[in-house]
């Protein structure tokens, strides 16, 4: 987790930036130089979640961290029918709004699903894919689904929003405890940047449940035919302890990609490896960047 003072730290210390697309005004902040690298969040976080790992990778890449429609600083789409394909729509036109004629896609959790969708539909504008803890081919979260189908009932919003001001709740295993080895991150930064936010507003809460509602499940698990299309070299840094989405399965479904490249596993990470261990997953991730985006950036100049 961060060692900065919030008003020091490099992802904080960027300007916040707005890029408009035909269904939103997606909020984000820019670092660093060189190649550019796209960072999406998964729920029911928001672009922070990835301060630390994109300020120790702006030496030497372009980091773009946005904050998804009803998420952070952007707000929700008018209609949430199909929110995870208006997300991947919305990331195809973030790229597209800000020039970036190639670009490395990370992403976690329900953001990973989308930026392999990304990635699906841009093909060769895609340099390279970084997934961690996210959907797995033919694997539904019975945790998260529970919840989904909770919020189909009257006067759940109520009652989801009393839990998540439960101490107690966010620390148990229906709450955060299955996103950090440490359950004390739980409280202190996380709580400050992602969890205070939601009770503070009911608009930003209904939002952010409302996503969930929304949510495709089957479409999540039929991820094969999408993995097809993938021909970026991709690389997996995963939390090896996380419940959601196990490494086991994960090592099975990389088979489905034709330009993976290799799993590395963090042995105490769960799903949010990348807040907990930020410099094992900054690492892991620039020794693909490094290798690959170079030498593609080289092959088209010559």
């Amino acid at each position: 987790m961060s060692k900065h003072a919030p008003s020091k730290h490099p992802f904080f210390a960027a300007p916040q930036l707005t890029v408009t697309t035909s269904n939103a005004v997606v909020s984000y902040r820019k670092l660093g130089t060189g190649p550019a690298l796209l960072f999406v969040h998964g729920w029911p976080v928001h672009g922070a979640t990835y301060r630390d790992a994109a300020a120790l990778l702006a030496d030497r890449y372009t980091c773009y961290v946005i904050d998804l429609p009803g998420a952070g600083a952007t707000p929700g789409y008018s209609d949430w029918s199909q929110p995870l394909r208006s997300h991947t729509d919305t990331v195809i036109e973030v790229i597209k709004g800000l020039g970036l004629e190639q670009v490395a896609l990370v992403g976690f959790d329900s953001g990973g699903a989308i930026a392999r969708w990304v990635a699906a539909e841009l093909g060769d504008r895609i340099t390279a894919l970084i997934l961690s803890n996210t959907e797995i081919t033919d694997h539904v979260v019975k945790l998260v689904k529970r919840f989904a189908q909770f919020t189909k009932v009257p006067g759940s919003m109520f009652v989801l929003r009393r839990l998540l001001g439960s101490a107690r709740f966010r620390r148990g295993k229906n709450g955060f405890a299955g996103c950090f080895n440490d359950r004390d991150l739980i409280a202190g930064e996380f709580h400050d940047l992602f969890i205070a936010p939601l009770l503070a507003d009911k608009r930003r809460f209904k939002e952010t449940i409302g996503l969930l509602a929304n949510v495709d499940f089957e479409e999540l698990a039929d991820l094969a035919p999408i993995h097809a299309k993938i021909h970026a070299p991709t690389r997996f840094i995963w939390g090896a302890r996380g419940p959601f989405f196990p490494a086991a399965q994960a090592r099975e479904m990389s088979k489905e990609f034709s330009g993976f490249d290799r799993m590395i596993e963090i042995p105490d990470g769960k799903l949010f490896v990348h807040e907990e261990y930020p410099e094992q997953f900054a690492a892991a991730a620039a020794e693909l960047l490094d290798a690959v985006v170079p030498r593609l950036r080289l092959s088209e100049a010559s």
